[in-house]
């Protein structure tokens, strides 16, 4: 049944792209939510509510701040740094891109240092990008290049279908 749940919300994620898949991804959302709701384990909720922030785009930015706050908090009571991750690198990539400041700084600071708990070079390549990102945009390039080295490096430790996503060349 675990399997099951996480292939779902796998799958939804995969599928969001397609509009055509529209009415098969909410059918997919109508099984799996209430699994996630009621799991025993409170982060498979915590994903789940990963997966509904971001699979439309049409989603009103208060139900996605809801649902990655959310998410965030389930996942910082569970202990589990890998959806507190994720959580927190999206709502840096959906809220604080092109914004100059502490906030966005913080933001993609927390990010960074979540990413490097995790130890997984996807989110540790994800999360300085952000970073640099928003040190580039505040006008701090110095910070920013020190920060697109280090993406870099994460970045060329993932699978080569996942590299050209990032536009990383060997």
């Amino acid at each position: 049944q675990d399997l099951r749940i996480l292939a779902t919300l796998n799958m939804i994620l995969i599928l969001r792209p397609r509009r055509e898949s529209r009415e098969y991804i909410d059918h997919l959302m109508d099984l799996v939510e209430p699994l996630c709701e009621n799991h025993p384990n409170a982060s498979y909720k915590s994903a789940l509510y990963i997966v509904r922030a971001s699979s439309t785009s049409a989603l009103p930015i208060l139900k996605m701040k809801h649902y990655l706050s959310s998410s965030a908090n389930i996942a910082k009571k569970q202990g589990n740094a890998l959806l507190l991750c994720v959580a927190i690198n999206l709502m840096t990539s959906n809220f604080f891109v092109s914004i100059m400041g502490e906030k966005a700084e913080l933001s993609a600071g927390s990010g960074k240092r979540l990413a490097d708990r995790t130890q997984v070079p996807l989110w540790q390549g994800v999360a300085n990008q952000l970073l640099a990102n928003t040190f580039n945009f505040g006008g701090k390039r110095a910070e920013s290049n020190e920060a697109s080295v280090e993406a870099q490096k994460w970045t060329q430790k993932v699978p080569e279908r996942v590299q050209e996503q990032f536009g990383v060349m060997r």
